[in-house]
């Protein structure tokens, strides 16, 4: 099978860049794969660039595009690998087949993981207690989550727990109330934060003896205007943080805004920024509240871009007076605000 990359005809490995032949060590079976289509000139496959052949080449052998690095303990998508250091790639690669103990490398390794926002197998496990605590160990959204759905919902407890010390008949409440509305377990994290954000507002309404405004109360208010909120620009080229700030003032100026990246992402970003307590004055705050953050972002750099761990979505993080806020871009080229966390 010929392979052709870029026009090129590979004739051997080497011709890949060092980041490339890395990788290709890292997926099982890629190297011998490749060897043994090179020599078989019958077929001729052919890809626009190293990275598309990359992920195009995991699923062929393994119907994912996640890899499991079982000796560190890391679960990755190969767009993310491809989005490192080839120095970092290497080291993943060598930390992984190293005969040592992995201990002796425990440093390194947990300072190569915070450097790239990576969370190891024993971090995601730490879910199994958030389950079994609330005993949704066998639910459907739970047994069938993607690596996407459990960092979603592992950085999502994070936030959660620093809002809210854990009550098991209020968790217990928002998981129940989360399912009923999510479809994946990614959505189920955003929508139980939402729960328990709601849940503090309450208990300062019943004290000050103000409303009684209820949380579906709430979304039906507030979900005919973020679906009126879901517009994005499609980008057509690689952003660095400059081009970003460049596209957000762009879409800022011709008066679109930049959208959600779906219902539950805005419902969450608005309920955790404006003051639940005025029931009758959601619209106004929320209309309020979105027109800041327009200008915020278009008037600010972002800290940091990486693509998540899964190699899904390329991501861009601001640091505002106001919190984090993540805007996503898709492999669609839709640039979106996936979320924005104020400091508690």
């Amino acid at each position: 099978m010929t392979v052709l990359i870029n026009g090129a005809e590979l004739e051997k490995i080497d011709q890949l860049s060092d980041n490339m032949q890395t990788i290709m060590q890292i997926i099982p079976e890629a190297v011998s794969w490749c060897e043994k289509s090179i020599a078989d000139s019958e077929h001729t496959i052919s890809f626009e660039t190293d990275e598309k052949f990359i992920e195009q080449l995991m699923p062929s052998l393994h119907s994912t595009e996640i890899l499991f690095l079982k000796r560190i303990g890391l679960l990755v998508g190969g767009k993310k690998l491809l989005d490192l250091p080839n120095n970092d790639v290497r080291d993943l690669y060598y930390f992984n087949s190293s005969k040592e103990n992995v201990e002796l490398n425990d440093l390194q390794l947990k300072s190569l993981f915070k450097k790239h926002r990576l969370l190891n197998d024993s971090q995601l496990k730490t879910l199994d207690q958030f389950y079994e605590r609330l005993g949704i160990s066998q639910h459907t959204l739970v047994k069938t989550a993607s690596l996407n759905d459990q960092v979603c919902l592992y950085e999502t407890l994070l936030y959660t727990d620093s809002i809210h010390e854990f009550d098991h008949t209020i968790s217990t409440h928002a998981v129940n109330w989360a399912f009923s509305q999510a479809n994946s377990l990614a959505k189920f994290s955003q929508f139980y934060c939402l729960y328990i954000a709601w849940y503090n507002r309450s208990n300062q309404i019943k004290r000050n003896q103000s409303s009684s405004a209820t949380l579906n109360d709430i979304i039906e208010q507030l979900t005919p205007l973020v679906l009126q909120s879901l517009n994005c620009p499609i980008v057509t080229h690689v952003l660095d943080k400059k081009g970003l700030r460049h596209a957000v003032n762009q879409w800022v100026e011709i008066q679109k805004g930049l959208g959600f990246e779906d219902v539950s992402s805005g419902l969450l970003a608005i309920a955790l920024n404006i003051n639940l307590n005025q029931e009758t004055n959601l619209i106004k705050q929320a209309n309020d509240y979105m027109s800041r953050l327009q200008y915020q972002l278009a008037s600010h750099d972002a800290v940091d871009a990486y693509v998540n761990q899964a190699g899904h979505l390329q991501m861009f993080e601001y640091q505002l007076e106001t919190g984090k806020v993540l805007l996503s871009l898709s492999a669609q080229g839709c640039l979106s605000i996936s979320g924005h966390w104020p400091k508690p």
